[in-house]
């Protein structure tokens, strides 16, 4: 640490504002408004209002503190205050209001999960360098934030380019405008089974076939974080039922029901738990094509919506067997599908850079708080 830098206690550096401010509960805000709330939430903005005597009286910018979440966010607009667990932090001293916020999200907070965390932010300590090496620091990670911003916007876009490709080429699957064919799920598939539910730690090895669970699929990709593994012999013999092959569409039971992701060349053979396991018959029914149906909001509305229209929370085989799916001619899906695989191309670049991007970060801000910038 360089000599003109000085360490002091939060307390001395940095006020609480939250008092004195209306707090507004989530069941009043509003879907669009004259003033932003914002609130503990991962979110920026969570809502709106359009009364002016409930903004926060703090002069912008100031720091929000999730008290229950941790959550740290700049403010450098007027916004009314969300109710419980909104810390709204000001200065006390001559210091960069940016530089506090990316100084305070490096801090290692215990997580006491819903309890209050602002007593243990408290207990910190600030490092403050003179204003200018602040206002320098703040910048250099500022521009290295609004480019992960800018990649995860474009990612975002390129999300949303799939579904918009899929109703240009086929119209609303819920109105069928194109009045193509309807077949149930059952009649596009060889195989609806479900993975493993009973019992499968029984068969956890150290190493050996992954087995895929719902965190490992995602909408569209399949991540191999946290895989469990099964022995190879268990994965030919008593597990055979339940190995996936290259093209299936898997799809989430509980938690995120009808979420979809197609096995890709490399998982050929691995597992499956308590997954809904599909494989579609490739003369019929692409399984881009499908995967991109499920992991659709009309898709999941269709297939999740029970006879009284309530969205289901759990997605069982009986209800995929029966579900309505329009099926265009093969060709056009084909066409589809090679178009997807484009833009999954083009993701991949952008998370590839993202990742670039974020481990520079990391790296920035590391030595900038060590006074190595």
């Amino acid at each position: 640490m360089k000599s003109n830098w000085k360490k002091f206690p939060f307390v001395d550096v940095i006020a609480d504002e939250s008092g004195g401010n209306i707090k507004t509960l989530q069941s009043e805000f509003l879907p669009v408004g004259r003033f932003a709330v914002v609130d503990q939430g991962k979110e920026l903005i969570s809502g709106y209002l359009d009364d002016e005597s409930r903004l926060c009286k703090s002069i912008s910018p100031v720091i929000i503190f999730g008290d229950h979440t941790r959550c740290l966010k700049y403010i450098d607009f007027p916004f009314c205050m969300g109710a419980d667990g909104v810390k709204v932090l000001r200065p006390k001293v001559d210091a960069d209001v940016k530089y506090l916020y990316y100084y305070l999200r490096q801090l290692n907070l215990p997580n006491a999960g819903y309890d209050r965390h602002f007593k243990y932010l408290k207990r910190s300590d600030v490092l403050l360098p003179p204003i200018a090496e602040q206002k320098r620091i703040a910048e250099i990670l500022d521009r290295t934030q609004s480019l992960i911003s800018k990649r995860k916007e474009a990612i975002a876009k390129l999300d949303t380019l799939t579904q918009s490709v899929f109703l240009e080429m086929f119209g609303d699957p819920v109105t069928n405008p194109k009045g193509w064919k309807i077949k149930t799920y059952k009649d596009l598939c060889s195989r609806i089974t479900v993975g493993i539910v009973v019992q499968p730690a029984s068969y956890y090895q150290d190493s050996g076939v992954p087995a895929l669970r719902s965190q490992n699929i995602k909408p569209n990709s399949i991540s191999t974080d946290n895989l469990v593994f099964f022995s190879e012999s268990d994965n030919e013999t008593k597990l055979a039922k339940t190995r996936l092959k290259a093209g299936d569409v898997l799809l989430v039971r509980t938690g995120q029901p009808g979420t979809a992701a197609v096995v890709p060349e490399e998982l050929d053979g691995v597992n499956a738990i308590d997954l809904l396991i599909t494989t579609p018959l490739k003369d019929i029914v692409e399984s881009i094509y499908l995967c991109t149906f499920f992991n659709s909001a009309w898709g999941k509305k269709m297939v999740l919506s029970s006879q009284v229209g309530q969205i289901q929370k759990h997605l069982n085989v009986g209800i995929l067997n029966n579900a309505q799916i329009i099926c265009p001619p093969l060709p056009l899906q084909k066409e589809f599908a090679q178009r997807v695989e484009a833009v999954e191309k083009l993701k991949a670049t952008h998370r590839a850079s993202l990742s670039q991007l974020e481990s520079l970060f990391a790296s920035l801000q590391h030595r900038a708080f060590r006074g190595e910038l």
